[in-house]
């Protein structure tokens, strides 16, 4: 049996925690975005891709300033 859900946690498209950083693992950008926009409202997060699943955050400052793609910035996130 599994333990109850935290009403914190995503329920739909959540795939657990990430091996290498931590952060809450979504298996669709839809999913991820869908989270971040119930549960961090006006936050402008981001879902971006990290192996085969999707995490939320904030983009780099580097990338708000025009100084790195989005593309780029997860290789500065150490691929998470």
């Amino acid at each position: 049996m599994v333990g109850p859900v935290s009403k914190s946690m995503p329920r739909h498209g959540f795939a657990g925690r990430c091996g290498v950083c931590g952060k809450l693992r979504f298996l669709t950008r839809k999913d991820a975005r869908a989270f971040a926009r119930s549960r961090f409202p006006n936050a402008h997060m981001n879902a971006y891709m990290c192996g085969g699943y999707f995490h939320i955050g904030h983009l780099s400052r580097a990338v708000l300033a025009g100084r790195a793609s989005r593309a780029g910035d997860s290789a500065t996130r150490g691929g998470c």
